[in-house]
């Protein structure tokens, strides 16, 4: 006897799909109509997302223990808890009734557009607030001509109205904008309680990591998906500067307004000290006496040395002009000696003078030659004197010049204590102004951690966006969704059909069903049964009344024969009722003669059948191949098996005892 198997064949779950091809084509075409319905009737959604910075006072705490030494594992064990739990009371305000109620109000939420789809309420309408408790309500639109008023249809509406006027209607007053408005639309009105809960469950708060806020907003018209989180953020934060600001955050603002007018002081002052600097020239007061006194002594020194040379000078020329010293000695001045042009006329003068002395060795004074170069030595020394007078009045030049140079170093030095005054005045209030203002910038940047720690600030990192794209339905995800839904769903059916299904049409479906082999009879091919060689007696039962147990039994007993069995057909499907011994004896008898008994019987509620049962004579279930319901095959099965009674297949069979195909 066969035992259904424990486990799942990957085969046979292929097989089940090919045979329920229709099951699959039917579940797909199930899915893409889904897709295409909802890709034609869902209204579009369009997603986007910003994202808030959010402070906590855990945070401070952390930092100052950090900042006073103590050791990570030293911290509180709690901090992380509270921490945790402010970061959720922040995220809870966020999606607070009262903060989305306010953005309701504020971008008028409580009206929207349906038709067009994917227009946002303020393109048609002027956010307005509407009182009171009411059902939701539709409105249509449709436009009289091309510039002509509309005609309002909708609950308790009555008449028209222009653009830029307002429209009384139960649920509140409309004001259509004046321009870009279609020729026609409708839209709904909520009361504010469902529109808040509207915008609440769209609405999704929560945190990304860290102290970041996620706020994500689903909505029918792209606008309205990037203004609402952009709203919420704005009116969280008014909400942080106003009621939620603490002593650190008024200290704050009072520390950074004084440091700015300190700073404007300082601005001041600084700009007092480097006029009064570019005015007087004096940089540093204690360096300018310094150079001053040094360059004083300097020049009182060049002064006297000057004065000194030109009176030697002076004197060495009354001489030379009085001919008490002549020109030669003239030259021999040592500030002379020192310049090129009287070393010049000196070696030119010695060398007319040797060359005279020579000439006079040969020949007299008279001489026209030395004569000539006597007179030539005579005008080299006549040139001695001019210079040595011009000289004498650079001296002179430039003892004016040392003078008047030192009597301005002699005014600047007087000038200059009043000027180190002034100076250090100014310097001292530009020192003073640049402590405060680094004490105040000091105590600004304590307020400000303060104040961070306190929750008082908070900012807006990333601004919401107007997608470009629905996020839902998108037509390749939706179609390609809806394709591998309907595919499921058609393997599912086929699968249910092979192994749950009323009929059984398949020989695969036999042994799924309840583990025994099974068959398609084929007229022109043998029927084989294994263990023939075994039990003596077959017994052929139908299970259905279109089984042609007769045919089959005939066909397996031919195929018997075809082996060299020695094999009979005991017919006693037909024979009229008899007892229970007579059936026995009757088997008995033909076991006997023959190697193999095959015996066609009614179905298996029949007496006769059922006597016949034992454990040594195996049952071959016949049925119609279009018609064998699971049910009653398993019920037979179980039967068998509960009996001990071996069974070794079924055959389905194409056609019925009359010959004609089963339907």
């Amino acid at each position: 006897m066969s035992e259904r198997p424990d486990t799942i064949d990957l085969g046979e779950m292929a097989s089940a799909v090919r045979g329920g091809w229709r099951h699959v084509l039917a579940g797909v075409a199930i899915g893409l109509l889904a897709a295409l319905a909802t890709l034609l009737l869902v209204r579009r959604q369009f997603e986007s997302t910003a994202t808030v910075l959010l402070k906590s006072t855990s945070e401070g705490g952390g930092s100052l223990l950090s900042r006073m030494g103590l050791p990570a594992d030293l911290l509180p064990a709690s901090l992380p808890t509270s921490l945790r739990s402010q970061l959720e009371t922040e995220l809870e305000i966020l999606s607070s009734r009262a903060v989305i109620g306010r953005v309701v109000d504020s971008l008028g939420l409580q009206a929207g557009v349906l038709e067009p789809a994917g227009t946002p309420g303020h393109a048609i309408l002027v956010p307005a607030t509407y009182p009171g408790s009411f059902r939701r309500r539709e409105y249509q639109f449709e436009r009289e001509g091309d510039s002509g008023p509309y005609r309002v249809r909708g609950p308790g509406a009555r008449g028209s109205v222009r653009p830029g006027e307002r429209l009384r209607l139960p649920g509140g007053t409309l004001t259509l904008r004046e321009e870009g408005l279609p020729q026609s639309f409708t839209i709904e009105l909520l009361d504010r309680e469902d529109a808040v809960t509207r915008a609440e469950k769209r609405l999704s708060v929560e945190r990304t990591g860290g102290e970041v806020g996620r706020l994500t907003f689903r909505a029918n018209d792209s606008l309205a998906a990037a203004l609402v989180p952009n709203a919420v953020i704005a009116v969280y934060l008014e909400r942080r500067k106003t009621t939620d600001r603490g002593i650190n955050q008024r200290r704050l603002e009072f520390l950074v307004g004084l440091a700015d007018t300190v700073a404007r002081r300082l601005t001041e002052a600084e700009r007092r000290l480097r006029v009064f600097q570019e005015a007087s020239g004096v940089l540093d007061p204690e360096l300018m006496g310094r150079v001053g006194v040094e360059r004083a002594t300097a020049l009182r020194q060049q002064l006297e040395q000057s004065e000194v040379e030109e009176a030697a000078l002076g004197q060495m020329i009354a001489q030379a002009t009085a001919g008490s010293l002549s020109v030669r000695q003239l030259a021999a001045y040592p500030t002379f000696l020192r310049s090129q042009a009287i070393n010049e006329l000196l070696s030119q003068m010695a060398t007319l003078e040797t060359e005279r002395l020579r000439l006079v060795e040969r020949r007299t004074e008279r001489d026209p030659e030395v004569q000539a170069i006597a007179q030539s030595v005579r005008n080299l020394e006549d040139q001695l004197m001019p210079l040595a007078t011009a000289y004498a009045g650079a001296l002179a030049r430039q003892r004016q010049e040392l003078t008047a140079q030192l009597d301005t170093v002699h005014a600047a030095l007087a000038a200059l204590p009043g000027q180190t005054e002034t100076s250090l005045q100014l310097q001292r209030e530009v020192r003073r102004l640049s402590q405060t203002v680094l004490a105040l910038q000091t105590q600004v940047v304590e307020a400000r951690l303060a104040a961070i720690t306190e929750g008082g600030e908070v900012r807006q990192i990333d601004v919401a966006q107007p997608p470009k794209k629905p996020v839902f339905p998108r037509r390749l995800p939706t179609l390609a969704f809806g394709l591998a839904g309907g595919l499921l769903l058609g393997l599912l059916g086929a699968l249910k059909a092979a192994y749950l299904g009323r009929w059984i049409r398949r020989p695969e479906d036999v042994e799924r069903a309840v583990g025994i082999p099974g068959v398609l009879l084929d007229p022109t091919a043998p029927l084989l049964l294994g263990g023939l060689a075994r039990y003596r007696t077959i017994l052929v039962v139908p299970l259905d009344g279109g089984a042609d147990a007769e045919g089959v039994a005939r066909q397996l007993a031919q195929s018997a024969a075809e082996r060299a069995v020695a094999v009979t057909l005991a017919d006693l499907a037909t024979t009229a009722p008899v007892p229970a011994g007579g059936v026995h004896r009757a088997i008995r008898e033909l076991e006997e003669r023959y190697s193999v008994v095959i015996a066609p019987l009614p179905r298996l509620e029949d007496p006769r059948t059922a006597a016949l049962l034992d454990e040594t004579r195996p049952v071959l279930f016949v049925a119609s191949a279009r018609r064998l319901e699971r049910g009653p095959l398993i019920k037979a099965v179980e039967t068998l098996r509960r009996l001990g009674v071996p069974c070794s297949g079924v055959v389905l069979n194409a056609s019925g005892p009359d010959g004609r195909p089963n339907r």
